[in-house]
């Protein structure tokens, strides 16, 4: 899309394309010699997933247009997509059931928790796209899963409706004082409840960066974690993670079977790096199949090894049974030639301030980008 145009600027067109559920989720590259980054933050841009200059290659453009196409195929088709998940927490057995009754009927996907504990459990495990909580809950009460999962930096997006009983109003200053988006007063009114989720998920959708696919926090997060802890001044280590071979299997078994791939990564990622509900690592999603983990130096190295590790061993679970036993697909690469190509495997290049200081995000993206090329051409 160029910006400027007769008749009708880029952006006026951009504005209508959101502004109606048909267009909002079409991907779009901007060709512009202006320099556009202050309209980003302004958000007149919202969303874009690409802006490029007027002077672009022709063989950058396809390539962008082939990424863009790949990271949205699913989407083209509605029927399929996954149900928004909602975590929802009482130890009231006939009050959870009813919520999870009526909120399935609604058409989320549920899943419950009778204690506090259990819940904490479940969000590590299913990463869901809402939690509804009872306050008053044995072996946790719902403040305090609320409090340690916003200190958490993977789970600190989630947004979370607190349930209490008539005449708690400490209990709701200090939740808003934490962050909490919503609130219900026993008895709960299920049409009520329900609204609220769609309330909130549609507003998070909006105004969040959260990948849809894997539900990690995406590019703006990354850039303002890894500025943070550039200002903080401490040691620590960012690690580029790219999956090998990704655009062959995809080619080879749809952009589903791609989708399943991308969020056993985000979840294994997940698993593996986030240990405990005091864990200050992050997690975060560029794109495509490109990940980043932001972790404390001394232990970088060992972190990666058992995420290549792990990743090694789930990687023949993708594959048919004959994919398998060969080791390899047979497809085309960028330039059309037929080639054969070896199981999904992950390369990893790590940068720290261990040795050097670094001074911006751009110059860690930098550095990032560059490791990871030497790691993935280790990988052929």
């Amino acid at each position: 899309l160029d910006i400027m145009m007769p008749g009708k600027d880029g952006f006026a067109i951009m504005q209508e394309m959101q502004e109606s559920a048909d267009t909002a989720e079409i991907p779009v590259i901007v060709l512009s010699a202006l320099r556009l980054e202050n309209y980003q933050e302004r958000g007149i841009l919202t969303g874009l997933p690409e802006i490029v200059a007027r002077e672009i290659p022709g063989d950058l453009l396809l390539k962008l247009i082939e990424e863009q196409t790949s990271r949205e195929g699913a989407a083209a088709e509605p029927q399929k997509a996954a149900r928004p998940r909602v975590l929802i927490a009482d130890d009231q057995t006939e009050l959870l059931l009813l919520m999870k009754e009526m909120v399935e009927y609604a058409g989320f996907e549920v899943i419950t928790a009778n204690d506090g504990a259990e819940a904490m459990t479940a969000v590590f495990e299913t990463n869901p796209d809402i939690i509804v909580l009872d306050n008053n809950m044995p072996r946790k009460q719902g403040l305090e899963i609320a409090q340690d999962l916003k200190n958490n930096p993977v789970f600190a997006h989630i947004p979370i409706i607190i349930v209490t009983g008539a005449g708690e109003k400490s209990t709701k200053l200090k939740g808003l004082s934490m962050g909490i988006d919503d609130y219900l007063i026993k008895p709960v009114d299920t049409d009520e409840l329900i609204a609220r989720i769609r309330m909130i998920l549609k507003r998070n959708k909006q105004v969040l960066d959260t990948n849809p696919l894997s539900k990690l926090p995406g590019n703006p997060s990354i850039q303002a974690r890894v500025e943070r802890e550039i200002q903080k001044g401490g040691e620590f280590a960012v690690l580029y993670l790219d999956l090998d071979n990704f655009k062959a299997y995809n080619d080879n078994y749809g952009f589903e079977a791609g989708d399943r791939v991308i969020k056993a990564t985000a979840n294994l990622l997940v698993k593996l790096t986030i240990q405990n509900e005091q864990s200050q690592d992050f997690i975060g999603h560029i794109g495509g199949d490109d990940f980043i983990v932001i972790t404390a130096f001394d232990k970088s190295e060992e972190l990666a090894k058992r995420i290549t590790g792990a990743f090694d061993e789930i990687s023949p679970s993708f594959y048919n049974k004959a994919d398998r036993e060969r080791g390899c697909i047979t497809s085309t690469d960028r330039q059309g030639n037929i080639k054969k190509f070896a199981l999904l495997s992950i390369s990893i290049g790590i940068v720290h301030n261990h040795a050097r200081p670094l001074h911006s995000f751009a110059q860690v993206s930098n550095i990032g980008t560059e490791l990871k090329k030497v790691a993935k051409a280790a990988n052929k």
